[in-house]
Order: structure tokens, then sequence, then C-alpha cells
């Protein structure tokens, strides 16, 4: 939820800057948004969440 939430946030800054948002564009943001947060995520908590 937190996730969606950061994603949500990006792209609202994203279409300030831009006019028009393509889909795939939409599409590539989100993925290297969640890429990005995932890879931030401290390896204990990923280790926890996954037992």
């Amino acid at each position: 939820m937190f996730r969606d939430m950061v994603q949500r946030e990006a792209l609202r800054i994203l279409q300030r800057r831009e006019a028009e948002l393509p889909l795939d564009k939409i599409e590539n943001e989100l993925d290297e948004i969640s890429n990005r947060f995932l890879a931030e995520l401290p390896i204990d908590l990923i280790e926890s969440l996954l037992e």
C-alpha cells in the first residue's frame, strides 16, 4: 500500500511536468518506481515479509 502511494505521488509530479502522459510512459514509470522502492528496502525487512 505504501508503494502505491509513492507511485501515485511520483506520477503526479511527472504529470505536472508534462501535459500528456502516454500509457506506455506511465507503465514504465510505475515499473521504475516499484523497482527503486523494492531495491531500497532493507534485506532483513524483505526476509521477515517472506517468512
